[in-house]
């Protein structure tokens, strides 16, 4: 599937860039869009931003097992698409922003009761209005995140697809490949903490007093943090980050400097 098939704007792109297997469908989460200047390089500085709007940064993708290779292609094929479409990137962002701002400042006024009825009329209208921006902008990323998903495997895909849908949900990436609902990360997150805890406080047993007295346990030093129970699937994304994590950082910013 050449890249020029995504659309007229890509026509011209270098397809080279991606590879593309198959098709998968993928709304990205929003993230804040800054305007880059023109110029030869505008797209290396725009693809960066894209990417982190999709929730792709090397860290994930070794996680998910992505080779140097794989990681060359995905920020390549960024860069070729932001190159194509930056304009619209831009647009699109630039609308998103206006209308969350007058939203902003509408839901203020009838926070504190000072909204005429014109403005609460207003304000459902901006609400949709918003709603139709970030639909329209997501449409843009998603065409990004189909070429993306054309150079994983279908477990590295689904692996993605899982860190993403968890990228608010502040433990380590590994944990991330496998699904949980709300309880399930708040049991994860309080684990954690506890292993985090047990740890400190055997280091400082480990450690003499200040006063000079000697240390409860010696040996609390060398005792690892003890992780919650892991799957198969978690250990191997742990492994997997270990192993890759030097070599796909090492990639990508080859990558984005090419």
């Amino acid at each position: 599937m050449p890249l020029e098939s995504l659309g007229p704007d890509f026509r011209g792109v270098d397809s080279t860039w991606c590879r593309l297997k198959k098709t998968t469908l993928r709304v990205a989460f929003p993230v804040r869009w800054t305007r880059v200047p023109t110029g030869d390089r505008r797209e290396v500085r725009a693809s960066g931003l894209l990417l982190a709007q999709l929730g792709i940064n090397p860290q994930v993708l070794a996680v998910i097992g992505a080779t140097p290779e794989q990681t060359r292609e995905i920020v390549l094929a960024a860069r070729g698409l932001c190159e194509a479409r930056g304009d619209d990137f831009d647009a699109a962002e630039a609308t998103v922003a206006e209308i969350q701002t007058d939203v902003s400042k509408l839901t203020d006024l009838v926070q504190r009761g000072f909204a005429s009825d014109q403005e609460l009329a207003r304000l459902a209208t901006q609400r949709q209005a918003l709603a139709d921006a970030l639909d329209a902008r997501a449409a843009i990323q998603q065409q990004v995140r189909e070429v993306i998903d054309g150079i994983l495997t279908p477990d590295q895909v689904t692996s993605l697809n899982n860190i993403v849908a968890a990228r608010d949900v502040v433990v380590p990436t590994h944990w991330k490949v496998e699904p949980r609902d709300d309880r399930g990360w708040i049991e994860l997150r309080d684990q954690l903490a506890q292993a985090r805890t047990e740890a400190r406080e055997a280091n400082g047993s480990a450690n003499p007093s200040p006063r000079g007295e000697p240390a409860a346990n010696p040996q609390a030093r060398d005792l690892p943090l003890r992780d919650p129970p892991m799957s198969d699937a978690v250990l191997l994304a742990k492994s997997r980050s270990e192993t890759n994590r030097q070599s796909v950082a090492h990639a990508w910013r080859a990558a984005i400097e090419d």
